[in-house]
């Protein structure tokens, strides 16, 4: 997310400088945006080798999490949103029975007790978690696209340690206890995308005293049934809750030329300046219009009619 700072104007063509300054902040309320398609990575299997075959699932998996402006890793968000997707590859040799995912949180700038699930995906399914859910939740999802099976799904967490631990169990749906046969699971290869494919959406908040400039790291741990765990990317961001500034720098009272060079100044505690929006408009007229938009230089020309006064002002936006 960006943020826009202060802006102090300036006047073209008059006696003295205005007094005061324009300040607009746009304050962006947390949200759910809406999940695209995944982009998996996609392992290739290794040879047997013996010529034995075994049956196991197999998993390709990825850790998201915020992103500021142009792909940028400063975010202003005190609320964090971490998907994790997972996905057993067509080339799987059976389906997944059992998929536990661990994320350890950084309680030094994490806050646990925050900690909550916000939405379950598998295949084409998607199931949000009320918002008043926080800690520990408990469901269990029928998907007859696949032998009729339900998965449970067991979230908790530890607000002590900051461990999360989310659990994917294949019931049989007759007995409602866990499958028996070594050829069923609730997480099929993945022969016909979406099919094989799932992922949680985990939301946690920073601790009350966290500021500007901190490195906040996170990554989780995906084990599907008996298999090693598979470590996924470490999601980084750095947090930025400081206003970008700028003003229009010092213009003459008066001039010869109907084109002038109109420049500023801006600066940024974290992240520095992006880009700017400088807008002008005739004295005693109504409305601003726009001289340079996403400007990430520090001047432009104006051009206007002789004997008339204008007034210029800035916005920075990190």
């Amino acid at each position: 997310m960006s943020k826009i700072g202060r802006g102090a104007s300036g006047l073209f063509n008059a006696s003295g400088a205005v007094n005061g300054a324009l300040q607009l902040y746009s304050d962006v309320a947390p949200c759910y945006e809406q999940l695209g398609e995944a982009v998996y990575d996609l392992f290739n299997e290794s040879e047997s080798n013996t010529p034995i075959s075994s049956l196991g699932s197999w998993d390709p998996n990825e850790k998201n999490g915020p992103m500021g402006l142009l792909g940028s890793s400063y975010h202003n968000g005190r609320s964090i949103l971490y998907p994790i997707y997972f996905e057993n590859v067509d080339t799987a040799t059976a389906p997944a029975q059992i998929v536990r995912i661990l994320d350890s949180l950084d309680v030094a700038v994490l806050d646990p007790a925050s900690a909550r699930l916000v939405a379950i995906g598998i295949a084409d399914s998607l199931h949000s978690v009320p918002v008043d859910r926080m800690g520990n939740y408990f469901t269990e999802l029928l998907y007859p696209f696949f032998n009729d099976l339900y998965a449970r799904v067991n979230f908790t967490v530890d607000t002590t340690s900051g461990v999360l631990d989310c659990r994917f169990l294949s019931l049989d749906d007759t007995t409602n206890e866990l499958i028996t046969d070594p050829l069923g699971g609730f997480l099929p290869p993945n022969v016909t995308p979406p099919m094989g494919e799932g992922f949680i959406v985990v939301s946690v908040d920073l601790k009350d005293d966290v500021g500007s400039g901190v490195t906040v790291e996170n990554r989780a741990a995906i084990i599907f049934d008996t298999n090693d765990p598979i470590i996924t990317n470490t999601h980084s961001h750095i947090t930025d809750f400081d206003r970008p500034t700028s003003v229009v720098d010092v213009l003459p009272d008066s001039s010869n030329s109907n084109t002038i060079t109109v420049s500023w100044t801006s600066s940024d505690l974290t992240s520095g300046v992006s880009y700017h929006n400088v807008y002008y408009k005739e004295v005693g007229m109504a409305g601003w219009s726009t001289l340079a938009y996403q400007e990430p230089g520090t001047q432009t020309s104006f051009t206007g009619e002789c004997g008339n006064q204008y007034s210029f002002f800035t916005l920075a936006t990190d």
